[in-house]
């Protein structure tokens, strides 16, 4: 964070402070990693009828089933079941089988998300349950970014885990905050820029499994129930964070040629997508938002 003279009512140390806080309050409120969590009771109570849940879950609930209609189906919230069953094909060495995959698609699909009043959310069948790491860090990022506005920090570089980030003006002795993309091996790939945009970006074999000698990444096809197998990495830029990360995690499943027909469609968005073996695709304004020079 660079403070400047609009930061107001508060030491930039207390507004920093606060910026923490909320990314603590919506971890714990979108987590699936926590028993107490909204996110696991909901998931344990898949085929029960509704349960009532912070308003912020239901936001990013229906927030993630319109970006599910957005990218036809190649985002979706409800892969849960698919993520578990590639979990314990990992464990236990063997590729899940065709029949194991089509039961598991059966209980993916956010049409199967229901909603009553403003609190009320129903998984609708038993075995379905929720995977919100393809959105709540975005979300979680926008909130952040909406707490140093709100407090008049206009420059900051946000970055949550390298791979979602928000840059909000300019470090004061450059216009736009430069950032190095690189490959998870570490591999430098190029140099690009930004200043009050949101970028996203994602890989395919960046946490792999290996099962009977071959690599599987953590990204999978909502549509066909199978990991993305090539090796991929999308920066997306975005009007805000929660979007980047949805658009540059179906950039991956949808590949290239659709792929980025779906960004160039969406006003305020701008997209990259690299291939391991030295493919390159981008949208049109990709160079002119991103500043993008390879190494």
């Amino acid at each position: 964070v660079c403070p400047n003279d609009n930061v107001r009512e508060a030491s930039p140390t207390t507004v920093v402070e606060e910026a923490f806080r909320e990314a603590k309050r919506l971890d714990a409120l979108f987590t699936t990693y926590s028993s107490q969590g909204p996110v696991i009771r909901l998931n344990k109570g898949a085929g029960l009828g509704f349960q009532t849940v912070p308003e912020q879950l239901v936001e990013i609930l229906l927030l993630s089933r319109s970006y599910t209609e957005t990218t036809g189906g190649a985002f979706d919230v409800t892969v849960g079941p698919l993520l578990s069953l590639w979990r314990s094909a990992g464990q236990s060495g063997e590729v899940p089988s065709r029949s194991a995959i089509g039961e598991a698609l059966t209980s993916v699909g956010s049409d199967k998300l229901e909603f009553q009043g403003t609190n009320d959310v129903a998984l609708r069948q038993p075995e379905m349950s929720l995977d919100l790491g393809g959105i709540a860090k975005g979300y979680a990022l926008d909130r952040v970014a909406h707490v140093l506005r709100e407090r008049g920090v206009g420059d900051a570089l946000l970055n949550f885990g390298h791979s979602s980030l928000w840059a909000l003006g300019s470090p004061g002795d450059t216009e736009r905050w430069r950032l190095l993309l690189r490959w998870p091996s570490g591999q430098q790939i190029g140099l690009a820029s930004f200043s009050d945009q949101a970028v996203s970006i994602s890989g395919t074999l960046s946490n792999t499994t290996t099962i009977e000698d071959r690599r599987y990444g953590n990204i999978i096809d909502p549509r066909s129930g199978q990991p993305v197998g090539r090796d991929l990495l999308a920066c997306v830029v975005g009007q805000n964070a929660a979007q980047a990360e949805v658009l540059s995690t179906a950039l991956l499943v949808i590949g290239e040629l659709s792929g980025i027909e779906l960004l160039e469609s969406i006003d305020g968005v701008e997209g990259m997508l690299i291939e391991a073996n030295g493919g390159a695709w981008t949208t049109t304004g990709w160079k002119q938002a991103s500043r993008f020079s390879l190494l």
